[in-house]
């Protein structure tokens, strides 16, 4: 498993909805866990992948080309995307005030 984590200095929540807006609702092949939110002055985006090749073809056929076009004309992050491999993730949801493993 691969995760990437990037911040966004100057994103806002609009232009992520915009970005997602481009993405599509079409499943994500390898995506496991996404996870957005506001930060000082910017947005942060992490995602976990099954493997870092669905990370690729993520950024590459979806995300890539969809950023480009909402954009356009913005200056490249000013911190570079950290990318690591993922020794451990617990995955549970909460369901009555229980936690479910799943």
């Amino acid at each position: 498993m691969y995760a990437y984590c990037q911040n966004l200095p100057g994103v806002t929540e609009e232009m992520t909805a915009r970005i997602e807006a481009e993405v599509g609702d079409a499943p994500i092949e390898g995506l496991i866990a996404h996870v957005a939110g506001p930060m000082r002055g910017g947005w942060r985006i992490i995602d976990v992948y099954e493997s870092f090749e669905d990370y690729q073809r993520f950024m590459r056929e979806r995300l890539g080309p969809a950023m480009q076009q909402v954009l356009a004309g913005m200056p490249a992050p000013s911190q570079p995307a950290d990318l690591f491999e993922v020794h451990g993730l617990e995955r549970f949801a909460w369901a009555g005030g229980v936690r479910v493993d799943v």
